[in-house]
């Protein structure tokens, strides 16, 4: 299910905490909050960035996230959004490179750390002695997969972000990052369990609200057995403060009442509720966020908007995320999500969940988040209606980057599924890329073969494109390229003049335009077929493909020698891009310019160059560009 990037949660009523403002004031660019479920962390940092006039993306995540492409677009999206790039309702899309072997957590990082440096340079302090001009915090670091690719995105992030980019993690526990290095360069400020527990007075403060006369006065005396009971534990106090909305005892308050006690303790006020309210949590614990809008179709009959926002003003562990003015967005604290997690899963047989999963799944599906809806399906154990949502949006993960997730996706389907569908084998091993090595000229045929039986010109198409880059990537004899390049140009012939199959049309001339310039030597047509690709792309508006003809046929031109025609269309892609944020470009930008510098009897510039150049190529895997590297080295 798909994290949810935001800006600074909203807080309706809150305890500030001057102590712990005047340890994040000092000016380290990292600050490391950990402690337990329920002991304050996202309202601390809230509270305190709320008082600051400064850019800030607040990224809540959970184990979708775990996967960098995740994370990456959430991270872009949100820099792009604080940078007022985003039109109308439309989502900023980043746009991706399907050349290379695919180093794209190295690609992605260079991305989001431009971006940083922009709204940075944009952004200035808000007072002489203001150190960071960019707030970056992430929430509930705990749900990432430990072994997933996120937290090497995380730690390319903290190395080579601006030093006026300012990192707030945020964690149960202590998240698998290389840290001690900014610890004993003192950029480093932890905050602990220990840090985060209410003092004496914080919790007299907490039980004495100056506008909430629903909790009675409370002694001296009782502050002490509460604060001894509790140990400061802010998820023990708000269940005594709600205890006591019901009755002033405090008799039946444990010795210890620690997290780990949560569920005895919670149950009784938990118990309390109307069934109907509690039947509502219970279900609701199905959620990734509590979106509103969805919840709204899922609960027919029921205003979940004013539910919701009650629960959060009694500091019923909700807190509200985005403060839409018709469809708010909340969150359950996890531990109290937990909670009601399991009491669903005993109150309910598993048809019965299955029923809800699907249901939610088919809402999920309708408003069109085809990621969230799948983590239902694959709940729900619908394996049908996953591998249909595949087969619609598989093109788009591919090319989105998310081929890691899409793989896992498919992994999780039953083998009579996944390895006889053609989409699905043509998605599994195009995710795989450079990878696969021979492996995957052979799965590509496979699927191949059942397009052809089934007629299926749209799957044949892609095969064939997949199939020629595979052939240049993995260096297969120019004989070979040419055969799966011919094959290609029939399915084209026998479409010309009609509009169907339009993307992968572009997909199929942009993969011949690389297979005639990096694989097969004959420059002319490799130049035209990627012309054919780039006036595809336009007309569907796709920026993705445009980006890629578009280096394919700058690498043409390199290579033909016509370097006045690289420098033009080096200047026309760095509008599609908008910033010099990729290692394809900067490569062939480097290309062209050594020519130039030669001319003008540079030498010294012209080996500059030559080293930039070499530099991307080694680094990001960018085989296809030796031809023209080696062009200009010569």
């Amino acid at each position: 299910m798909t994290a949810a990037s935001s800006h600074i949660p909203h807080l309706d009523a809150v305890l500030h905490r001057p102590r712990l403002f005047q340890r994040m004031a000092q000016s380290c660019r990292i600050v490391l909050v950990t402690g337990q479920a329920a002991q304050g962390k996202t309202t601390l940092v809230a509270d305190f960035l709320s008082t600051q006039d400064l850019p800030t993306q607040w990224v809540h995540l959970n184990r979708a996230a775990s996967d960098h492409g995740v994370l990456f677009d959430l991270l872009y999206r949100g820099l792009e959004r604080l940078k007022g790039r985003h039109v109308s309702g439309r989502e900023p899309n980043p746009p991706h490179i399907t050349l290379g072997s695919r180093k794209d957590l190295l690609r992605y990082s260079e991305i989001l750390i431009t971006a940083m440096a922009h709204l940075v340079r944009v952004t200035p302090p808000h007072s002489d002695d203001a150190s960071h001009t960019l707030n970056l915090v992430l929430d509930d670091l705990e749900t990432l997969d430990p072994e997933g690719s996120a937290f090497a995105l995380i730690d390319a992030l903290l190395k080579d972000a601006p030093d006026t980019v300012r990192f707030f993690l945020l964690s149960r526990t202590t998240p698998p990052l290389s840290l001690s290095r900014y610890r004993m360069k003192k950029q480093l400020m932890t905050i602990g369990n220990q840090d985060l527990a209410f003092t004496r007075q914080e919790t007299l403060d907490f039980f004495s609200p100056p506008d909430d006369d629903t909790v009675p006065p409370l002694s001296t005396n009782d502050i002490d057995k509460i604060l001894c009971a509790t140990e400061g534990w802010i998820g023990g106090l708000v269940l005594v403060s709600e205890s006591l909305r019901t009755g002033p005892d405090l008799g039946d308050l444990p010795d210890q009442l620690s997290s780990d006690a949560f569920s005895y303790f919670s149950d009784e006020i938990y118990r309390s509720l109307s069934p109907d309210l509690r039947q509502f949590l219970m279900e609701t614990s199905l959620f990734p966020e509590l979106d509103t809008r969805i919840l709204s179709q899922f609960f027919e009959n029921k205003d979940v908007c004013d539910v919701l926002t009650q629960l959060e003003r009694r500091n019923l562990f909700v807190s509200k995320v985005s403060a839409h003015p018709q469809w708010p967005v909340f969150r359950y604290n996890n531990l109290f999500k937990e909670f009601l997690a399991s009491d669903l899963k005993m109150a309910m047989a598993p048809s019965q969940l299955v029923e809800l999963n699907l249901k939610a799944g088919e809402i999920y599906w309708e408003n069109r988040d085809h990621d969230t809806a799948i983590e239902f399906f694959l709940a729900a154990g619908a394996h049908d209606k996953i591998a249909q949502i595949i087969r619609i949006k598989g093109t788009d993960d591919l090319i989105s980057g998310r081929g890691e997730r899409l793989l896992a996706w498919i992994r999780a389907l039953p083998s009579q599924i996944s390895d006889t569908d053609p989409w699905l084998i043509l998605f599994s091993t195009a995710a795989r890329r450079i990878k696969g090595g021979k492996a995957n000229i052979k799965a590509f045929r496979q699927a191949l073969d059942l397009f052809q039986r089934q007629s299926d010109v749209r799957g044949i198409l892609l095969c064939l494109a997949y199939l020629i880059e595979a052939a240049v990537f993995i260096r297969q004899p120019s004989t070979v390229i040419l055969k799966w390049i011919k094959a290609g140009e029939t399915q084209l012939a026998a479409l010309k003049g009609k509009q169907r199959y339009t993307w992968a049309r572009t997909m199929l001339w942009q993969q011949i335009g690389l297979g005639y310039i990096a694989g097969n030597g004959d420059i002319p047509k490799g130049i035209s077929a990627c012309r054919n690709a780039i006036l595809l792309a336009r007309g569907i508006d796709n920026p993705d493909l445009l980006l890629n003809a578009s280096i394919i046929l700058t690498l043409g031109f390199v290579q033909s020698g016509d370097f006045t025609s690289a420098r033009d269309m080096l200047d026309k892609l760095s509008e599609v891009t908008g910033e010099e944020r990729f290692p394809e470009y900067r490569a062939l930008n480097n290309i062209t310019n050594i020519d130039f510098a030669l001319k003008r009897g540079d030498l010294d510039l012209a080996g500059q160059l030559l080293e930039s150049a070499e530099a991307d190529i080694e680094k990001f895997g960018l085989i296809f560009l030796y031809p023209g590297f080696v062009e200009a080295k010569a």
